[in-house]
């Protein structure tokens, strides 16, 4: 990766996306209209396509691996927060269409816990964290990624004991 670009080039001249979707004009493009799609626009089920298979992906909760894995993992998110929504607030990237390409995605999220969490059940309150989603793309799909989710601030703003949900957390296998 010899260049590296913070969010879309100023240019607007579309990038080189060989083996993309051709409605996808650059990296950045393409990272934020799958995600608007998945979690604003409520199609989950696209995250079998724009995921391989294998993809590992990591998180404070742990390794997990798979477009099936990832599926099920942001039903389960969107049923407790509903509304959540996705603000893209910078996207760095590097690489190319050949090699693949790194993108890290740094998200601001607004939700409300209508449904019950990993934090326990609903509480009605709203929240706002920050997330970084750091991906390599290849093809048109994800094939690794790297998520951090402020926790700690989650946990405040829905009124649950940081300390005691890092000790559930810890706990599990």
């Amino acid at each position: 990766m010899t260049e590296h670009y913070d969010s879309a080039p100023p240019s607007g001249i579309s990038g080189s996306m060989q083996g993309f979707d051709p409605e996808f004009t650059d990296i950045v493009d393409y990272i934020l209209r799958i995600t608007y799609r998945i979690w604003e626009g409520k199609q989950v089920g696209l995250c079998r396509d724009y995921y391989s298979d294998d993809c590992p992906v990591y998180t404070l909760a742990g390794y997990t691996e798979g477009a099936e894995t990832i599926t099920q993992n942001t039903i389960r998110t969107l049923a407790g927060f509903p509304d959540r929504t996705l603000h893209a607030d910078n996207i760095v990237w590097g690489g190319n269409d050949q090699d693949g390409f790194h993108t890290s995605h740094l998200i601001c999220t607004n939700m409300t816990n209508l449904g019950p969490s990993e934090f326990g059940e609903a509480t009605g309150r709203p929240a706002q964290i920050q997330v970084i989603a750091h991906c390599v793309v290849r093809e048109n799909r994800i094939v690794e990624e790297w998520l951090v989710r402020d926790n700690l601030s989650l946990c405040r703003q829905l009124g649950c004991d940081p300390l005691a949900y890092a000790r559930v957390q810890a706990a599990r296998p």
